[in-house]
C-alpha cells in the first residue's frame, strides 16, 4: 500500500463501505472515488479529506507534519493511515 489511492481503497473496504456509499458521504460521485483509488486524481481539497476521515469514523492527530488517522473498522480493528 504505497499510494494514497491504494490506502483509500484499502480503508474503504476495511470500513465495509462501497464506492457508492463513500461517494455519498463525501458528496462526490462513485466515479470520483474510483479515480482517487486508481490514482488518476486525488481528494486535494480539505473538505473532501475531512469527509473521508469522517466516513471512516476516523480520529486524526498530527505527527511530523503528516496526518495520521486511526481508523476503527466494523470488526473492531484499529489501524492507522497517513494522508
Amino acid at each position: 500500500m504505497n499510494t494514497l489511492g491504494q490506502r483509500i481503497a484499502y480503508y474503504r473496504k476495511k470500513a465495509g463501505l462501497t464506492r457508492e456509499e463513500l461517494a455519498e458521504k463525501c458528496s462526490v460521485t462513485p466515479q470520483a472515488i474510483s479515480k482517487w483509488e486508481n490514482d488518476i486524481s486525488a481528494p486535494v481539497d480539505a473538505k473532501k479529506r475531512r469527509a473521508i476521515k469522517k466516513a471512516f469514523r476516523a480520529a486524526k492527530r498530527q505527527w511530523s507534519g503528516l496526518e495520521i488517522i486511526s481508523v476503527h473498522s466494523d470488526d473492531g480493528d484499529v489501524v492507522s493511515i497517513i494522508l
